[in-house]
């Protein structure tokens, strides 16, 4: 039996995170390789969240987890309290 692409692993594990969100939660869709790309605001909207996972594409290009936090904490600004889920694939 062929094994899901990594990729698809990503997307899958995603959409099981955004899924389980609460009501009130927003959440911002951040791909990160060499550079962290923002697909979305922070975005309440669960559709289109989930349609933004489904415009991922995979990268060759190691991920620089530091560039995609320090984007996160920008986008958020001072003092707002988050949580941060990665999803890699």
């Amino acid at each position: 039996e062929r094994q899901p692409a990594r990729i698809e692993r990503a997307r899958a594990a995603a959409r099981k995170v955004l899924r389980n969100l609460g009501g009130a939660d927003a959440a911002m869709l951040v791909t990160m390789d060499g550079q962290a790309t923002a697909l979305t605001r922070f975005e309440l909207d669960r559709a289109e969240l989930l349609r933004a996972v489904d415009r991922v594409e995979a990268s060759d290009t190691p991920a620089n987890l530091h560039k995609a936090l320090v984007a996160a904490s920008n986008a958020l600004g001072v003092g707002h309290p988050f949580s941060l889920r990665a999803v890699q694939d």
